[in-house]
């Protein structure tokens, strides 16, 4: 259905990679010496994940030795993209970095030029309680670094939603449904 709206041009896949660029600089940038001491890491997760306790659990943490988030290789340690959802406060803050930028550079170098992020959009619906703790030890620039991945989100769904332009009844529907970048950017941030 056409409502005679004027959409905006979606981006150009270089203005994208450019946008996603400068985002990763800022992302470094404003997460730079977070730690992960006494957070939960990776490995953790999935075993919290599987109900284990005690010294199966301090297993799989002692498999995580990385100190640097810069370095972690998300694909292999989390393929599918679930541990984040089992990670206390320290290690949330600690891997999101991670996990955008890695979704950024996953966007600039797949072969139809765009990949889904939704399974880490979730992780950004902060406006409950528990979203709350998760980000209680954030500082504006992590804020303000978050805010502008649910920007590069939106900017990349809609870049990939284009097709659908002159079904606006559509595109409304999926830029708008409950676990878009644009919805939870005006939920919860």
């Amino acid at each position: 259905m056409n409502n005679n709206w004027n959409l905006p041009e979606p981006l150009s896949e270089e203005t994208l990679a450019d946008m996603g660029e400068n985002l990763i600089a800022e992302i470094r940038s404003a997460f730079a010496g977070v730690s992960i001491k006494g957070g939960v890491t990776l490995t953790e997760a999935y075993a919290i994940d599987d109900f284990e306790i005690g010294a199966t659990r301090a297993e799989a943490r002692a498999q995580d030795t990385y100190t640097d988030w810069t370095k972690i290789d998300i694909p292999s340690l989390d393929p599918g993209d679930s541990a984040l959802c089992f990670v206390d406060p320290i290690g949330f803050r600690f891997h999101l970095p991670a996990y955008m930028s890695h979704a950024i550079k996953q966007n600039a170098h797949t072969v139809s030029g765009y990949i889904e992020i939704e399974p880490l959009i979730y992780c950004f619906q902060i406006a409950n309680d528990y979203g709350k703790r998760m980000t209680a030890e954030f500082d504006q620039a992590q804020f303000a670094a978050c805010a502008r991945f649910l920007v590069y989100a939106a900017e990349e769904q809609y870049t990939r939603e284009s097709e659908f332009r002159d079904d606006t009844d559509r595109l409304a529907k999926d830029m708008y449904d409950d676990q878009s970048p644009l919805r939870i950017m005006r939920v919860a941030w």
